[in-house]
């Protein structure tokens, strides 16, 4: 996909990301009004999960990001914990899926910012999506 044609605050979000955490997150889709984001190397908690212990995963970021909050995240294989507990707002085959899905998109989890989890950070520029980053391995930990 063409990054030059999203947004100026997604593509400054993808140059903090390859400056500071993590090679190669990519915008691989856009549907409606969101962008799916690919994180290579986001971590989960090896205490909960089984290896590897750092996977890839599309986060769904909006178009107006950072003025308005990802919701819901998207990988290739289902997140299932060691004590194989199912975790909430998995949907798997889900519509949301369909953007990533020829690139290996299966399992959609239907999270928000806020709710039973607590408030997500307050985003205020683009440079937040670390941040997204944050949230998403904070939502994995505890799901």
């Amino acid at each position: 996909m063409d990054e030059s044609t999203l947004p100026e605050p997604i593509q400054r979000a993808l140059f903090v990301l390859r400056a500071s955490i993590m090679p190669e997150p990519r915008a691989d889709a856009v549907h409606d009004n969101w962008v799916y984001l690919w994180l290579p190397r986001v971590h989960v908690e090896e205490a909960k999960f089984p290896p590897p212990n750092e996977r890839g995963l599309w986060v769904r970021i909006p178009m107006q990001f950072p003025f308005a909050q990802p919701h819901g995240i998207v990988t290739k294989e289902p997140l299932v914990p060691t004590d194989g507990h199912a975790v909430k707002g998995h949907n798997a085959g889900h519509e949301m899926c369909n953007p990533v899905g020829p690139i290996g998109g299966g399992h959609y989890y239907s999270w928000t910012w806020s709710g039973e989890l607590g408030q997500g950070p307050a985003l205020r520029s683009a440079d937040d999506i670390l941040e997204v980053v944050n949230w998403v391995e904070r939502r994995i930990r505890l799901a």
